[in-house]
């Protein structure tokens, strides 16, 4: 039982320790140029006690009041 519990706890160190061998370089994401879908876009929402935000959408960022 001893030596098949120090058996598997080898066999998980060694396995974790080889799954981290991939390069940097190998695992660079390219992505796209940004898109901002919502720019030029606002909208009002009022809360039914009658709360309300406004919100407007401009060069890839959000402003609320």
């Amino acid at each position: 039982m001893k030596l098949k519990l120090i058996l598997f706890i080898s066999l998980i160190t060694c396995s974790l320790g080889f799954s981290q061998t991939k390069l940097a370089d190998e695992n660079k994401f390219q992505f796209a140029e940004d898109e901002h879908f919502l720019d030029g876009y606002s909208l009002n929402f009022q809360y039914q006690d009658g709360k309300a935000i406004h919100m407007e959408f401009n060069d890839g960022k959000s402003l609320y009041e």
